[in-house]
């Protein structure tokens, strides 16, 4: 247990030598990588729950991260976010869809009921009107004009949160501001969470 209540910083040294292998490999694959940067992050996050708790900075993870893959700490955050979120059944059965597509899809399915629902209307509205299966911004629009559209007030919720991401992410914008910037969205995490407040949580966009 920490003597502090200050989070433990995680630096890319920090990560063992295997792993830093397996990150290395798999930035080199660019996007097509996605998916297993995000398996690795996590694997990465659980061992360190089971060994700190609550006691280390989740920014600091995704920071080190993306230092090997070499990629922003808030891919990182993403890729990792819709691995957690999309269950390997899904993966696949629709293995026709991409990994922004999935992301897409996550705050329409709550459950793990709701994504086939969601997924077979997809494809009944690409049938019937002569969409692409694959566009992004064709299950985007898709998704925001369905029975599931998200209220206004969440819609500018995760707006304002990922303008909050952006300026965290550029190494432009002072650093002790964007450490303030992530320890609020990790507080936001926390604080989501702990009210079950599912739909709020910082780590989905």
């Amino acid at each position: 247990m920490p003597d502090s209540d200050k989070p433990i910083k995680f630096a890319p040294a920090d990560i063992a030598d295997d792993m830093v292998q397996r990150l290395q490999a798999a930035g080199q694959q660019g996007d097509n990588a996605a998916w297993e940067v995000g398996e690795l992050t996590n694997i990465l996050l659980g061992e360190l729950d089971a060994e700190l708790g609550a006691h280390y900075s989740r920014a600091s993870v995704y920071h080190a991260v993306g230092v090997w893959v070499g990629c922003a700490a808030g891919t990182v955050r993403m890729r990792a976010h819709v691995v957690a979120h999309t269950p390997r059944w899904v993966k696949a059965k629709y293995n026709e869809l991409s990994f922004h597509q999935l992301k897409a899809l996550i705050p329409h399915a709550p459950n793990d009921t709701d994504w086939e629902p969601a997924i077979e209307a997809w494809f009944d509205h690409c049938a019937t009107n002569n969409v692409s299966i694959g566009s992004v911004d064709g299950l985007r629009s898709f998704l925001s004009a369905g029975p599931g559209a998200l209220p206004p007030e969440l819609r500018r919720y995760r707006k304002a949160l990922s303008q909050m991401q952006l300026v965290a992410d550029d190494d432009r914008v002072p650093k002790v501001l964007r450490d303030t910037l992530f320890a609020c969205l990790d507080a936001l995490a926390e604080r989501a969470a702990a009210a079950e407040l599912l739909d709020w949580i910082v780590e989905r966009f």
